[in-house]
């Protein structure tokens, strides 16, 4: 089976040109890209909202600080007996 290509095209902001929205109905997705720090949840809310009839592959977060707090999870389980939810 062969892949086919996938072709991304850069576009200037859909909230200062339409070219954006030119563009989207003739390509089968639109990948939103947010600059971190500069784009505002309340854009990003109007950019969604403009392009909702047409199918959004997912939203990319750029920019992002090397400095950001870190990230961390954890996970825990419970075996169903007394302790401390660990399996002790």
């Amino acid at each position: 089976m062969r892949a086919e290509p996938i072709i991304l095209i850069d576009l200037p902001p859909v909230l200062l040109t339409d070219d954006a929205l030119v563009v989207a109905p003739k390509v089968d997705a639109v990948l939103v890209v947010a600059s971190d720090g500069l784009t505002s949840q309340a854009d990003l809310g109007k950019a969604l909202d403009m392009l909702k009839e047409f199918p959004i592959a997912g939203v990319v977060l750029n920019r992002v600080s090397e400095t950001m707090p870190a990230y961390d999870y954890g996970y825990d389980y419970h075996d169903g007996k007394r302790g401390n939810g660990r399996g002790d």
